[in-house]
Order: C-alpha cells, then sequence, then structure tokens
C-alpha cells in the first residue's frame, strides 16, 4: 500500500500560492495544452497537487520517453553492484555477437556512449533494427553502420536505450521493471506498475511504462536528494548526478530546454534537470529551489509548459515560509475540483431511440485514428463497444470515469452523435463522430499514440504483459 507523501501548504514552504494560481490559469488559457495531472513537492513537502478528472494521481499513466529516466536508474542500480562498467565496450555484454558483424569503429562503443545516444548515427534507428530482425532488434541495431565515430554527435534515438534496458537483464538477471521494483520502488512506496514489452519478456526500456503521477514525482525526490531516501542509499552515491550531467552535447536540438545538454535518461534544462515524455509528460528537478515537479499532459510543444513552470512556478518560490493563508485553502479546493471540459452538444439519452444496439463501421472502409478499429456499437444503458481488427473490445459506459476508456456523448444534430473517448490510462482522446444515416463513424486523435496499433496497447497492463507485435 502507497504511503502518501507529507504534505503541507504552498505558503508554509515558501510558496506564494498566487504564483501555483498563475500557472494554472497559464495551462487553461493555452488551448493546444491539455493538462491531465500536476504535482509540486517544496522541501520534501507536496504543496499543490490535483488530476483533472478523470486522470487522478493515482492512475497508471503511459509515460512515453520519460520511461527513459527510470531505465537509467536500473542501470545506475546494475553500475553500483560491480555489474556494468559505463567505460567498457557494450559489446562485452553481448557476447553471442560475432566483432566481425559489427562495423570496424563501433566495436569499442562503450556502455556510456550508447547511453548518452552517441552511437555514431545521425539518424533514429529503431524502425530500421525491428524491421531487420523483429525476434533481436537490439542485435540488429548493434551490428549496424555508422555514419560517424560513436562519442562524437548526439542523435535522439530509441534503440540505444533498448540495448541499455536489455543490457541490465543480461547483467542482473532481471528486467529493469523487476529490478526496478526490488531495489527502490518498494522502498519509494511506489505501487504497481506495468511496462509494454518487446519482444515478449524484455520491457521496452525508452518507453512503454505505465507508471501514476505520484511515482514520478517520487523518483523526482529520489533524484534531488542524490538517491537516499529516508536515510538509506538506494541508488549509488553520486549516480544522479553522473545520470543528470551533459554527456552529450544537443545544443542543435530546435527547442531552448533541450539545447542544455543530455546525460543518461534525463535532459539537461535550462533550470535543474528533467525526465520527459512525448505528448507532455515531466519529472522535473530542481535542486536550487530544493523541488520537484511533476506533470502529465497532452501537448504537442511540450516548450510551453516549461515556459509556463518557470514564469510562474519558479519566481512563486520564495526563502521566507509564512502561516497558510485563505489562498492557500483557495488553490487547494481549485486542485481538488479540476476537471476536463466536456465536449459540446446535448446531453445523451441512452434509451429509448433509434441508436441502441446500432452499429457504426469507419467511413470509406478504414479508420486512420487507430489501425484496425473496426467497427464502434452503441448499447442499452449507455453502452459504448469499440472493436478493433485484431478481436480487442472496450466496452465502457458512458461517464463511467474509473474504466480504462472513458466515453462523454452528446448530440450535433438528431441524426449525429458525438463521442469523446478519453484514452484515461495514456495522453491520448479520440474524437468520434456516428452518424445514423450511413451506419458509418469517422475519428481523429486529439495526440496521436507513438507506438500503438491495438487498443490494448492504449490501456495499462493487468497482470499478464502486454507484447507489441512486430512492425508497431
Amino acid at each position: 500500500m502507497t504511503i502518501p507523501l507529507p504534505t503541507s501548504s504552498p505558503s508554509e514552504q515558501g510558496v506564494d500560492p498566487a504564483g501555483v494560481a498563475a500557472f494554472l490559469d497559464a495551462l487553461d488559457a493555452e488551448p493546444s495544452v491539455e493538462a491531465h495531472s500536476l504535482i509540486v513537492i517544496r522541501h520534501r513537502q507536496v504543496i499543490a497537487a490535483g488530476a483533472w478528472w478523470p486522470f487522478r494521481l493515482d492512475r497508471l499513466g503511459l509515460l512515453y520517453s520519460l520511461s527513459k529516466s527510470f531505465t537509467a536508474t536500473a542501470l545506475g542500480l546494475a553500475v553500483g553492484d560491480g555489474l556494468v562498467e559505463l567505460d567498457a565496450p557494450v559489446l562485452d555484454y553481448f557476447p553471442e555477437i560475432p566483432l566481425a558483424e559489427v562495423p570496424e569503429r563501433a566495436r569499442g562503443r562503450t556502455v556510456l556512449q550508447v547511453a548518452s545516444m552517441r552511437t555514431g548515427h545521425r539518424h533514429e534507428t529503431l524502425g530500421s533494427a525491428v524491421a531487420t530482425d523483429p525476434t533481436d532488434p537490439v542485435g540488429a541495431f548493434l551490428r549496424m553502420a555508422v555514419e560517424d565515430e560513436p562519442g562524437t554527435k548526439f542523435t535522439y534515438n530509441q534503440s540505444p536505450v533498448m540495448a541499455i534496458a536489455a543490457l541490465v537483464r543480461r547483467a542482473t538477471g532481471l528486467t529493469v521493471s523487476e529490478l526496478l521494483r526490488t531495489r527502490v520502488l518498494d522502498t519509494l512506496g511506489v505501487g504497481p506498475i506495468r511496462w509494454l514489452q518487446y519482444p515478449a519478456g524484455a520491457d521496452l526500456g525508452y518507453s512503454g511504462l505505465f507508471a501514476t503521477p505520484d511515482a514520478v514525482a517520487r523518483l523526482g525526490l529520489l533524484y534531488l536528494d542524490d538517491g537516499r531516501w529516508e536515510g538509506q542509499q538506494l541508488l549509488p552515491a553520486g549516480w544522479a548526478s553522473v545520470a543528470s550531467s551533459a554527456h552529450s552535447d544537443s545544443s542543435g536540438e530546435p527547442f531552448p530546454d533541450w539545447q542544455q545538454g543530455y546525460g543518461l535518461g534525463f535532459w539537461r534544462a535550462r533550470h535543474g534537470f528533467r525526465g520527459d515524455g512525448a505528448w507532455g509528460q515531466f519529472c522535473l528537478v530542481l535542486p536550487e529551489q530544493d523541488a520537484v515537479i511533476a506533470i502529465t499532459s497532452a501537448v504537442a510543444h511540450l516548450q510551453l509548459v516549461l515556459d509556463a513552470v518557470y514564469a510562474h512556478l519558479l519566481p512563486a518560490m520564495g526563502t521566507n515560509p509564512v502561516p497558510p493563508s485563505p489562498a492557500d485553502r483557495a488553490l487547494a479546493d481549485r486542485l481538488a475540483a479540476l476537471s476536463l471540459a466536456p465536449e459540446p452538444g446535448t446531453s445523451w439519452t441512452p434509451d429509448g431511440s433509434a441508436w441502441t444496439d446500432a452499429d457504426f463501421t469507419p467511413l470509406g472502409g478504414e479508420c486512420a485514428a487507430l489501425k484496425g478499429l473496426s467497427s464502434v456499437g452503441i448499447r442499452a444503458g449507455g453502452r459504448v463497444v469499440l472493436v478493433d481488427g485484431a478481436g480487442d473490445v472496450v466496452d465502457v459506459r458512458i461517464g463511467d470515469g474509473h474504466a480504462p476508456v472513458v466515453v462523454a456523448a452528446g448530440w450535433a444534430d438528431a441524426e449525429t452523435l458525438l463521442l469523446d473517448a478519453i484514452f484515461a490510462d495514456t495522453p491520448h482522446r479520440m474524437s468520434l463522430v456516428c452518424d445514423a444515416r450511413s451506419r458509418t463513424f469517422t475519428a481523429h486523435w486529439r495526440t496521436t499514440p507513438l507506438h500503438a496499433t491495438r487498443l490494448r496497447e492504449l490501456c495499462a497492463p493487468g497482470d499478464e504483459p502486454v507484447v507489441l507485435e512486430a512492425g508497431w
């Protein structure tokens, strides 16, 4: 059972609640930002926390590349145990790969160079690696030709982190998630996590981790305190500095906070350092402010969120604590009432209409929004049934905030039903339009999933792992 982190009011920890409120205002005012959760920690106290319904602080969510920060943490454990050496050739951990099959100048490529994405490649390699050998994409990556001398240039790339996850498994005998569970997560008080796999038995490493915003905040606290937690040194002393240092020159990246340098699973930032993931998943560690900020969201331009943090949250972090004020209470009330705005449309009446037991197929015979989404069904009692071409089924009641897909509905007119399907275990929302005359539907994503082709890959896995299909 997760033990709650200690809490305090913003004022008691030297934070102006008006600054936190201004940050919320800034998110609300930017139409391209859909905030899902926020946790602000100052001096090891949670001073602001909330989630926009149907998202919750205790709900597993897909972190995308923020997963890399967890993989780097597992690497740190293996290094601290003496099972992995950062300066050793990465091929030492893959002895089944003959040197003759590896480009000559890539044979001495070190673990550090791979973990910091200085592999000698100029472009993303994941698609080529999977296409070359769907059963062993890591082996395909390690054999791949390189354009530059390893260690000289940074290229943001998924395959190196998949290789690090595989290396950790070989060195420790445990997957990344298993190692983190036994050595870190239980002590941190983190509840269940889930990780998409590819191939079977291998955590994806670079992405695919489902964890709660609370887990993200606790990871940030662990790094803020140099790997210590309540007096225990969980990570090797100094690993937080190693992982968050700029091993790679990322000055060629397009946005300011991506130009500050890349470490091992963490980016340097204009303030502090961070792990982040596609569509706005953040673990921001601010040593100068003695603070951690965890954010989940759905936004294409991630710099917008960091700009809002720097404009409003950082200036609010003063040095002098003061007694709680009415502004603290008003902020707490606001955070407790957060909710995503419903889609426009008149109220949904589930029964007594021609829509009961109606089924809809994709307009034009293909649904571009989700590969293989074959039908949308409306059932008595306000149920919506989504079916994909692989046979995955999502059957939910409209308005059920605890379902993996939360559906709102409204009428555009008597013949047109609007459905807003929030895949609440991910950053994604799908808008569907069902037409009674043609019995067809159209659909589009607000933010497009990066590696999901089936409905099951958009829901947090249960006890049974979910393995991505080859060619995703």
